[in-house]
């Protein structure tokens, strides 16, 4: 049980990993472990594992990279517009407002960036 909580906060497979060790140790401490048993436990690990895979391919093509390079890009426009706006507002531009672009990018980072500012803070 230690090692299912210690290892969740690593990785999920790890954690899974001991979940496995755990209920193996139960079957054999029950006396229900045999060659039938593990031979299905084994096949529905790789029906999984397939199951996982076409799920990837299939489903959910988008990459982690992908999606936080478009948040970035979004996020420097944000700025990028908002500082203009300033620039042009110091320069005696009244029709010039900042407020928008802010707006857009405290939007933004709330939805998609409060965990990363959370992380950054510590």
């Amino acid at each position: 049980m230690f090692g299912i909580f210690y290892t969740a906060a690593v990785s999920y497979s790890w954690m899974i990993l001991a979940v496995t060790v755990m209920a193996s140790l139960l079957y054999g401490l029950l006396g229900v472990l045999d060659g039938a048993l593990l031979l299905l436990r084994v096949a529905e690990t790789g029906v999984g594992a397939l199951c996982a895979a076409l799920a990837v391919t299939l489903v959910l093509p988008v990459r982690t990279h992908t999606t936080n390079d478009a948040w970035i890009q979004r996020a420097l426009l944000c700025v990028r517009s908002a500082t203009s706006a300033s620039v042009r507002r110091l320069a005696g531009d009244d029709a010039a407002d900042p407020t928008p672009h802010a707006a857009e990018l405290e939007a933004l980072s709330g939805a998609y960036g409060s965990r990363w500012l959370r992380w950054c803070t510590r």
